[in-house]
């Protein structure tokens, strides 16, 4: 596992029948891994399981739920190898397309939302080693940052500029609201606040769901905004640098509809005016820069 382990690469729980672990029934869940496994530790990030989940691989999800943070010993809980990681249309690794690009590529805008972080940050951490890349971008969403994973890790790669993170909360408590987040570390409060503008930008430009509601994928495309798309002042963050497809990859780590919808913003958002067709798109480029793990 350790051996082969791409940024994004899933391992696989098994939960054995206790009462036949030999011939009862398997079920499985599968988990991204955070950062890159080493010292022959696996860590994954948990979150409440997706009711829609089919009823076996809740189960094994509930399991892992109920055990403390830190090492699992024993309970009835089996690893089966790393499979995949980030990779494209073209099945490449996102580490094999930012090598290849060298002198093309130069950022990576990664999103995620819950538990994807895991595998957003194992992307990150591997970029970084790389060292191949001017600019990291990662938005990343969840309901309250009270309750925000790797936020020591976060904080710090905030902090030395490794990473420009955007944090899109999309619910706060009201003692949080009372207090603005001033108890969170310098670099999540800047990271709020990066959201925010992005979020408050999406809103010009109608990119909003049911509800008012501004999910990360929306606001990666207001920092895609020209001027003249913003409306008033310069455009989004994005913009700004000069991302484009041909010198930025993006990755998702998420649930099925964040894949969906954020592949369907870049291709608006790099075909935007009525003359474009399917051919001169240049989907192919699109396909080789947008990476998943799903």
């Amino acid at each position: 596992i350790i051996e082969n382990h791409q940024p994004g690469g899933v391992i696989r729980i098994v939960q054995r029948d206790p009462a036949d672990p030999v011939n009862g029934r398997v079920r499985e869940q599968p988990y991204a891994l955070a950062y890159a496994p080493s010292e022959g530790k696996l860590e994954i990030l948990t979150a409440p399981p997706d009711m829609s989940l089919h009823p076996f691989p809740r189960e094994v999800a509930e399991r892992v739920r109920s055990l403390p943070s830190g090492p699992i010993v024993d309970g009835n809980l089996f690893v089966n190898p790393s499979i995949a990681g980030f990779f494209n249309k073209e099945w490449t690794y996102l580490l094999d397309e930012v090598k290849a690009g060298k002198g093309d590529i130069n950022r990576v805008v990664i999103l995620s939302t819950g538990a994807g972080l895991s595998g957003a940050l194992s992307a990150v951490e591997a970029v970084i080693a790389l060292g191949l890349l001017k600019d990291i971008h990662v938005y990343h969403g969840l309901r309250y940052v009270e309750n925000l994973p790797y936020k020591d890790r976060l904080n710090e790669l905030a902090i030395s500029e490794k990473i420009d993170l955007a944090i899109i909360e999309s619910q706060s408590s009201v003692m949080m609201s009372s207090r603005g987040h001033a108890s969170e570390p310098e670099g999540i409060v800047g990271a709020l606040q990066r959201g925010s503008v992005a979020s408050s930008l999406a809103h010009v430009g109608q990119e909003e769901v049911s509800g008012g509601k501004v999910y990360v994928q929306h606001a990666m495309r207001a920092d895609l905004m020209s001027p003249a798309a913003a409306g008033k002042g310069p455009g989004g963050a994005l913009f700004e640098k000069g991302a484009s497809l041909k010198n930025t990859v993006f990755v998702v780590c998420g649930q099925m509809a964040l894949l969906e919808d954020s592949y369907s913003i870049l291709k608006s958002t790099f075909c935007s005016t009525d003359t474009d067709t399917e051919s001169n798109c240049d989907t192919n480029l699109l396909g080789r820069r947008f990476f998943t793990n799903i």
